[in-house]
């Protein structure tokens, strides 16, 4: 499909959070390297992210079994966490830093490294305590991102049905993107950013759920009214979008990232803070938890105002 849309550069930071929305909800014959979490003295610490190879930052969030909530949290977890390249035997020290989540005294530990990652390679995450590995997770990184492709963008103001009409016109509100050349799809993100005066918001919507397996590629309807209504901060009486002077250099980008070897086959999108229960499917050795690998890249998709 031919594409106008603008290519970002590959090598952008994407949040953590954003690309690991998920609960892994595996059936029968799922990967083996996957095991349940069974609730034991042998279990220290619960381990989330993903080694992304289009990031420059990497980021893995580390919490005590017994403190998964993390309040109140010391300035120190006490332990020494590195990542380990299985194919080289390098390993990269990982630096500790405290984040408290907005607007709630939540304070999480987040090790991080601006290390690259390289495709298709074998890593290990690994939390040490008295110079003991306690904690781990194995994860494969993919050998190349998605080739993305779309339409011409998307148009502007968005089509809503009359009282009496089923919404028939979803397809004149929806653009499409195409994703090649990989095997997983891991996360795909919708971010529109919007200016209204002195406001400058950044609203994102998760499509993984919209993903669609056409045999040799992706295909990803992103319906964007339903985004831009919830994304409107001043609504006119009734359901509206934003004006099209509200965008921001006037596009929306789409993430999409690519899935690892290993990355789970089947999983339901939940934010990344309600997957650590003890009922999750875990890739975490000595814990629970998962350390995911992607390749992620990004389109710009034009706004354009509709004919009228």
């Amino acid at each position: 499909m031919d594409c106008d849309c603008l290519r970002r550069p590959r090598r952008t930071v994407l949040m953590v959070a954003a690309l690991l929305a998920a609960v892994l909800l595996l059936g029968p014959g799922c990967d083996p390297t996957v095991d349940v979490f069974r609730p034991s003295d042998q279990y220290r610490f619960s381990l989330f992210g993903a080694l992304n190879v289009a990031a420059d930052t990497q980021a893995i969030r580390v919490a005590p079994i017994d403190d998964t909530t993390q309040l109140g949290a010391p300035p120190t977890l006490g332990v020494r966490v590195y990542l380990k390249n299985l194919d080289t035997g390098e390993r990269i020290p990982l630096r500790d830093s405290l984040t408290t989540l907005g607007g709630r005294d939540v304070r999480i530990h987040n090790f991080w490294t601006a290390h690259p990652i390289r495709p298709s390679t074998s890593y290990q995450v690994v939390v040490q305590d008295d110079g003991a590995s306690v904690t781990s997770a194995t994860t494969t990184t993919p050998d190349q991102p998605p080739d993305l492709s779309g339409g011409s963008g998307f148009l502007l103001p968005c089509v809503f049905p009359g009282p009496f009409d089923t919404d028939s016109l979803k397809v004149e509100n929806t653009f499409f993107i195409e994703a090649r050349n990989v095997e997983r799809i891991a996360a795909v993100d919708i971010i529109y950013p919007i200016t209204f005066g002195t406001f400058r918001l950044r609203k994102e919507f998760s499509h993984y759920q919209d993903v669609e397996d056409k045999g040799s590629y992706f295909e990803i309807p992103v319906f964007y009214r339903g985004d831009l209504v919830k994304a409107n901060p001043f609504p006119s009486p009734g359901p509206s979008c934003p004006p099209i002077g509200s965008f921001t250099d006037q596009h929306a980008r789409v993430a999409v990232s690519a899935g690892g070897p290993n990355w789970p086959s089947q999983w339901r999108g939940l934010p990344l803070n309600r997957v650590a229960n003890p009922d999750a499917f875990s890739n975490v050795r000595g814990g629970h938890g998962f350390v995911g690998g992607i390749y992620s890249d990004t389109l710009k998709v034009p706004v354009r105002r509709r004919p009228s």
